[in-house]
């Protein structure tokens, strides 16, 4: 199982706890989870070694809503490359009402997901996802979203998914 903890900044006391069941990795490079949890608001997103994504309110911990990203979409549960065998890593990133992440499978390596109730903004991408965080940067004025992907790096539009370039 793995286990989201809020605890008092002042105190360290824990103010609440959600539990789930979740499946152990190899954790030869460390137990996971390995991504880093996001505060947008009145939100808190979570993900977990086994692509468990989980929505909180900060304050008491209710669960708002979650999506499994290997069940709900069929997402690779692990990332396709042998060596590579610790759990999802990747971060999800906010942009606008949306959060951001690497999921996996065709037609999906990156999906935009609503804030507020989790519904698909958009999905993109037919390549090998990471690990690595998300990226925004302005070119030209016009935002791009940086997904360093198992074999190239690619900007992508943060409003549509489209693939606006790549880099391998």
């Amino acid at each position: 199982s793995e286990t989201v903890i809020a605890m008092s900044a002042d105190t360290g006391e824990t103010l609440w706890e959600y539990t789930y069941a979740s499946k152990n990795q190899d954790f030869g490079q460390g137990a996971g989870p390995h991504s880093t949890p996001l505060l947008v608001g009145d939100r808190l997103f979570t993900v977990g070694t086994n692509k468990e994504l989980h929505v909180f309110d900060p304050e008491t911990g209710d669960l708002l809503w979650s999506k499994n990203l290997a069940t709900d979409f069929g997402a690779p549960p692990l990332l396709i490359r042998s060596m590579v065998k610790p759990g999802y890593g990747a971060s999800p990133l906010a942009y606008n009402d949306t959060i951001v992440l690497q999921v996996g499978g065709p037609g999906q390596a990156v999906m935009a997901l609503r804030q507020d109730d989790g519904r698909v903004v958009w999905k993109s991408g037919s390549f090998l996802v990471s690990h690595a965080p998300l990226g925004l940067i302005s070119v030209d004025g016009r935002s791009h979203l940086v997904v360093y992907a198992g074999q190239a790096v690619f900007g992508m539009d943060p409003d549509t998914g489209a693939v606006l370039w790549a880099h391998a």
